[in-house]
């Protein structure tokens, strides 16, 4: 069994502590993932010039910093544009595409962001964590992912299952982002809702 552990916590690139640089614990030794390929398969895509691919990362950028602005409407968009455009209409309502969806939106955060998903968190498992890497200064980010309910019902279960006291040690600003996908609406009017607030470290 892997579980998500912590060393030491690093600065960031104004000498602030920013938290704890997550590592893995697997029967008993620890290990760091390997982050190089991680990197290396994500410079290939930015060097890419194919004109669909430049598109791409430009709007996986943008994304990430409309999330780090707190701009619901357009996170919602931006996410409801790639579930349009990558996902097979015979099964762009399953249960699976949504992950699929919001791994693929945001396929830019090894620029910025460790990625940890169903992470053991309070009295449950996060669905998607961001912890931003040694020496960058945006927030963490913690998604819960929603079908059919609300996006204030995934910001909810975020508070009532404490899933921010994974991150207790982490010293940065934590974004909650609660992401829904209306998918039993009527054909032409199903779309994504976004709530994002800002966690307070009583939470």
């Amino acid at each position: 069994m892997i579980i998500p552990a912590y060393t030491s916590s690093f600065k960031g690139s104004r000498g602030v502590s920013q938290g704890m640089v997550p590592r893995f614990v697997s029967h008993g030794q620890a290990f760091i993932p390997n982050e190089e390929i991680r990197l290396e398969f994500c410079r290939t895509i930015r060097e890419d010039k194919r004109p669909d691919t430049i598109k791409r990362a430009q709007e996986s950028d943008k994304l990430i910093l409309d999330t780090i602005h707190m701009d619901e409407k357009a996170v919602a968009a931006q996410i409801g544009k790639v579930h349009m455009e990558s996902t097979n209409p015979l099964n762009a309502n399953n249960e699976n595409s949504l992950r699929a969806v919001i791994q693929l939106a945001y396929f830019s955060y090894k620029d910025y962001y460790l990625k940890m998903e169903e992470l053991p968190a309070g009295h449950g498992y996060a669905d998607i964590v961001y912890l931003p890497r040694q020496g960058e200064t945006v927030p963490a980010l913690i998604i819960e992912l929603k079908w059919n309910h609300s996006a204030k019902a995934a910001i909810d279960q975020i508070r009532d299952k404490k899933y921010p006291a994974v991150l207790q040690e982490y010293y940065g600003e934590i974004l909650l982002v609660g992401i829904n996908y209306d998918k039993d609406a009527a054909a032409g009017q199903r779309k994504y809702e976004c709530i994002i607030e800002k966690c307070t470290r009583l939470q």
